[in-house]
């Protein structure tokens, strides 16, 4: 149980170091668009070789591509979304 607490402080650390450097230093977008793309590229790894290999074991193939294709233009409407109706004039 200790070693679960340990690892879930370590982790969610990121976020605390983030909002302290976020407030301390003034960042460019070009620099804050480079880490949220590394981020976003990170987790469509871990999404691609842990749980892509375990859903198309229990799923099959043709549910794993439905689902990944739905999601990702389910994501890029959203995002179209946000964009058109002002979501990039919120950071200040």
């Amino acid at each position: 149980m200790l070693k679960i607490i340990v690892y879930a402080l370590v982790t969610s650390s990121s976020l605390l170091f983030g909002a302290i450097i976020g407030n301390t230093f003034k960042i460019s977008q070009r620099i804050i668009a480079a880490i949220m793309a590394f981020g976003s590229g990170t987790l469509i790894c871990a999404l691609t070789f842990g749980l892509m290999e375990e859903a198309f074991r229990h799923g099959g193939f043709d549910s794993i591509i439905i689902g990944f294709i739905s999601g990702g233009v389910i994501f890029v409407i959203g995002d179209l979304l946000i964009h058109r109706y002002g979501g990039r004039n919120l950071i200040q």
